[in-house]
Formats: structure tokens, sequence, C-alpha cells
């Protein structure tokens, strides 16, 4: 449990607001919804946190359930903040870092098994799994990416686990050669710094289209920016396209 005087100063924050200007009264028209994502590496958050992200006008949170480049792969802290940010009243969306190995087979099939197993003997379900497409996360050959790529969605969707792709143009055609994918949600991001200074505006009108999508269900705009104690990254999304009551459940 936090300490109290720690309860206090996010309640204040939670006051105060604190929120960007250009996301204040963002769903009056209807289209867009504010969401905050975790960075890794993860950690234990609090249900107090959840409760003030809640109050400062966030709808959904983005948490990682796996990191292939660590040991243990699986994200212990989800099992307590995934239930807590539901019992705070929002929506929660999960996503993975997968890591391509060269020399290895059927690499995709098993990190997706693995990050869809986190929920395995637990009360938790997941509907859907965000791949996080980086450079870091890839090879520099892009018909093994694609290769690697197909196998986790194709692992996903014989789980009943729908695919979504975190990426932006310049990662994604560096990584998969321009490949028209599609089909699936797109989260990309548009930040030119860290911080409240490195913002971009929080819709989606700089957006292009690539790789298959002509629209982005979720827009990261701001990077590494504190709220009720504790550092996150900015988000907004589509509320037509992402469903609040479509995200996990306990």
């Amino acid at each position: 449990m936090l300490p109290l005087f720690l309860i206090g100063i996010i309640a204040a924050i939670c006051s105060a607001g604190g929120l960007p200007e250009g996301v204040v009264g963002l769903e009056e028209n209807g289209h867009y919804g504010l969401a905050a994502d975790f960075s890794l590496p993860s950690s234990f958050i609090g249900p107090p946190v959840f409760s003030c992200l809640k109050k400062a006008g966030f709808s959904i949170v983005f948490l990682p359930i796996y990191n292939a480049h660590v040991h243990p792969h699986w994200i212990s802290d989800a099992f307590f903040n995934i239930p807590a940010a539901i019992r705070a009243g929002l929506g929660v969306e999960v996503y993975m870092v997968p890591k391509y190995h060269a020399f290895k087979e059927e690499q995709g099939l098993v990190q997706m098994n693995e990050a869809a197993g986190v929920f395995t003997n637990t009360p938790l379900k997941t509907r859907r799994i965000w791949i996080k497409v980086k450079t870091q996360n890839f090879d520099d050959d892009t018909r093994y990416n694609k290769e690697f790529l197909t196998e986790m969605i194709s692992t996903a969707q014989k789980l009943n686990i729908d695919v979504g792709i975190y990426t932006n143009r310049k990662q994604w055609d560096f990584i998969t050669g321009e490949w028209n994918l599609g089909g699936h949600k797109l989260w990309y991001w548009n930040v030119t710094d860290v911080g409240r200074g490195g913002e971009t505006p929080a819709n989606f009108e700089n957006f292009r289209s690539f790789g298959g999508w002509t629209e982005p269900t979720v827009k990261q705009f701001g990077k590494r920016e504190k709220i009720c104690g504790v550092m996150v990254n900015w988000d907004v999304y589509d509320v037509r396209r992402l469903k609040h009551y479509e995200t996990q459940k306990v």
C-alpha cells in the first residue's frame, strides 16, 4: 500500500489537473478519448495512481505484459496492475515487445504463445495484444521480419486474440520494406521529443497512410510526462474504433 503522504500528493495532482491544453474537453467532439501507456521497465503502479488517472480524464491505459529482451519474458507486475486499473474504471489494453532471433525456428509462434500464456490460470482474459514494431525488436532483413510478424499474427488468431500494431511510418517501412499489412488496428506515434515540449496535436490530422492503413486507432502524441506521480506516455484514441468495454475483463 502506498504511504499516506504519497496518496495525498497524488490526490492533489488529480485535483490540480495537469492535462495538456490540447486534450481538455477531448471527448466533447465524440471521436477522441484520452489514454496513457506505460513504458518498460514496468513496475507495480498501485490502485491510487489508476484512480487518479481516471479522475484526470483518462479512459484507457496500455500496459506491458511481455518483453522478449529480458528473462523472464512475462511482466509479473501485470498481474497486479491490470486488475487495479479495471477496478478504477479504466479500460485496459496490453502490449508485447518481441525480439527477432536469427536461426531460431517458430519464434513468432513461441513468443505470441508465451505472451498469451500470461493469462493462463488467472481470472484475466485478453481480447487483443498489441505488438511493438520498432527497429530494436527486429532484424535488418525485411523478409525475415515479415515472416516473424506473420507467424505472431497467425498464432494469435488461432488463440482467438486480435492483434494491434504499434509502429510509425518510417520504422514500418524500414522493418518490412513498405509491406501492405492493414486489417489490424494501428497505434502510431508522432512525438518530437520527451516532455510537454515534444507533444504533437492530440488528433489524427497529421496521419499519412502507410502499410495498408488508411486510418489509425490510437496515436501516441506525448512521451515521458509526469501525472499522478508517475511517468506515462500520452495517447489519443478513436472511441468509435476502440471501445472501453471491448478491453480486458477480470
